[in-house]
């Protein structure tokens, strides 16, 4: 069987038969190894047309390309053909590196370091227990996933895992709070497995149901028209966790348009009582230049 490789020793640099070659035939010598390799056939080289073939040159070429390197001594002309010097010598790999003697040497190793935790026993005692372990984890497993409207019992969702009928589901306060934030619930089994991989991180990180309601109210307060969705809520729940800079100045205008309305009024009270003493006094008030007011009596009529 042909390997994928051919060996090149760097000696070629120091050898004279080969660095005398045209880079063009130097080119045809290197390509002849390969070719040789994948004939199989001990460095035998095939017909001159099935060569040409192989490495896509002319027969014309080939030809003379064979004739040259035959001279220069890279070259055996045999009775079945054109063969490669001294193939044997320098393509042969040692018993030690053969992938039967590689295979025999991983096996001692591995038996020589196995340890007796690495045997499995076959008894049928271990054989009910290992079957007996298996079904429980994915018992387990079944009775995290929470099923969606439509699904049926025997159903599996994207991780493969059987779903069971709608009646067996466990309440989940989580789950729950989430329904109600978003008021959807999911309607594909793809929907679902974002929801159960949310509802996952959210239970990892410790969140209640509260919770789930606080900061989808402060995730709404924060981002006005953008829809929530439960992977949402949890790319933001730890900076939920506190009230926004933006909620806080919005407070801050809020309080100074009050106060300013405030103000306002009490100016407008203000200048209806000195309106009434005006009246009994005759007695006006001027705006002046400053901004302030001052008295001034009204002309006789």
């Amino acid at each position: 069987m042909p390997r994928p490789w051919v060996k090149v020793h760097v000696e070629f640099l120091d050898n004279p038969k080969i660095m005398t070659l045209s880079l063009s035939l130097r080119g045809i010598w290197f390509t002849a190894l390969a070719v040789a390799e994948r004939y199989d056939k001990g460095g035998l080289l095939p017909p001159a047309d099935r060569f040409a073939l192989m490495a896509h040159c002319d027969d014309e070429t080939t030809e003379k390309a064979f004739v040259a390197l035959a001279k220069k001594g890279l070259l055996d002309l045999t009775d079945d053909g054109y063969s490669i010097h001294d193939w044997t010598t320098w393509q042969s790999v040692p018993p030690s590196q053969q992938p039967e003697a590689n295979a025999a040497r991983q096996a001692k190793w591995r038996a020589a370091h196995r340890t007796p935790s690495d045997v499995t026993s076959v008894t049928d005692s271990n054989a009910l227990r290992n079957v007996t372990d298996v079904s429980n984890a994915a018992l387990q497993r079944v009775t995290d996933v929470t099923p969606i409207e439509g699904d049926k019992e025997g159903d599996r969702d994207r991780e493969g895992e059987p779903i069971l009928a709608p009646s067996a589901r466990k309440s989940d306060p989580i789950w729950d709070a989430l329904v109600e934030e978003t008021g959807t619930q999911p309607s594909t089994k793809m929907e679902r497995g974002m929801w159960n991989a949310a509802v996952k991180e959210l239970r990892d990180a410790g969140a209640t149901a509260e919770q789930v309601h606080t900061r989808s109210g402060e995730y709404r307060s924060r981002w006005t028209g953008v829809d929530l969705t439960p992977m949402a809520l949890v790319k933001h729940w730890g900076a939920l966790s506190q009230p926004s800079v933006a909620n806080g100045k919005r407070e801050l205008r809020s309080f100074v348009k009050v106060g300013r309305d405030e103000t306002a009024q009490g100016f407008a009270e203000f200048n209806a009582m000195q309106d009434a003493e005006e009246a009994k006094d005759g007695t006006a008030h001027v705006q002046r230049g400053d901004g302030k007011t001052q008295r001034r009596l009204q002309p006789d009529a």
